[in-house]
């Protein structure tokens, strides 16, 4: 809060559009619909034909894995793997491809067959997040774009976001694994509701966790969380993870749980200093694209600030 108060002073005597006025712009703005249309078809082949290498490499599909507790960790191969991740672009502008494009049937056709069979093989691979990240970052457009963001889309989404998430987490625990979980966990609601214990116990672990880490870590990685997605994108991750023996665990209330904030990465790479410089950097930034959003709405603007609102929200998770 306090650092949206400092970006906010910075920005006070600055013209902010207003809500209507973004919209409208918005719905003014000029897209290019053929460019869009390219490249939605070839994402989706990229996504198509890394699901199919994913799956000739690892030999099996998460959603029809004979051992249900491994179908979480289905990721294929590095690059493939990572394109498997594709749906929220994918969804995102498929959606917003309607809004844009009311005259060709045909390429709305296609357009819609591309979202259905990416959240189709998505349900497959069982990336919940995924399809989080797409539906937050439409609800971002849906407000600032248009005029169809009411309580009753709101409830729609919302029951269609538990859902999905519930249907999910069925998948990736069968009736056993989930009341193994329920009488572990000491849980002291109905049985028939174990299926609830796992992602309670997700969310109450995570500040467990951090909390013990916080008081007894003491080998500070000096950048090796903060920049995991660089190290791993050049190959330096597992090189420099032997290297230095790093402990991905370390200090775990429970070995059942192994999750801890997003906190606790910049904590055990800098310490104190990591804890409070990081996330106000973080905040200037997200600050600073709400406020661009405000003075200057555009489709990337509003997708920019969508993204960040999944960063703010999931803030408290580690890993998905």
């Amino acid at each position: 809060m306090g650092v949206f108060f400092i970006v906010y002073v910075i920005n006070v005597d600055k013209t902010k559009k207003s809500i209507p006025e973004i919209r409208e712009m918005l719905r003014n703005q000029l897209v290019n619909k053929n460019l869009l249309f390219k490249i939605l078809v070839i994402s989706f082949s990229l996504y198509l034909i890394s699901f199919l290498l994913s799956f000739w490499i690892m030999g099996f599909v998460p959603a029809f894995s004979p051992r249900p507790e491994i179908r979480s960790q289905w990721s294929g191969v590095f690059i493939v793997g990572m394109i498997t991740h594709a749906l929220p672009p994918i969804l995102f502008f498929s959606s917003i491809y309607f809004f844009y494009d009311k005259e060709s049937s045909v390429k709305r056709i296609v357009v819609f067959f591309i979202g259905l069979m990416t959240f189709f093989l998505n349900l497959l691979i069982l990336h919940r997040f995924d399809i989080v990240y797409w539906l937050i970052v439409l609800l971002a457009y849906l407000y600032y774009g248009t005029y169809k963001l009411k309580l009753k889309n709101v409830v729609i989404w919302v029951t269609f976001l538990i859902s999905i998430l519930y249907g999910v987490s069925t998948f990736r625990a069968s009736k056993f694994i989930s009341n193994a979980i329920y009488y572990t966990s000491a849980m002291k609601f109905n049985v028939k509701y174990a299926i609830i214990t796992e992602p309670y116990m997700y969310f109450a672990m995570n500040v467990e966790n951090f909390v013990m880490g916080v008081q007894k870590y003491t080998d500070f990685t000096y950048g090796y969380f903060t920049f995991n997605p660089i190290l791993s994108l050049i190959q330096l991750k597992h090189p420099l993870n032997e290297y230095m023996s790093i402990n991905e665990f370390p200090d775990l209330l429970t070995y059942s749980y192994n999750t801890y904030t997003m906190f606790f990465e910049w904590y055990r790479d800098f310490g104190i200093f990591g804890l409070s410089f990081l996330p106000f950097i973080w905040g200037v930034i997200i600050a600073s694209a709400y406020y661009n959003l405000r003075k200057k709405p555009s489709l990337s603007a509003v997708t920019l600030y969508g993204a960040f609102l999944f960063v703010i929200i999931f803030s408290f998770l580690l890993t998905c």
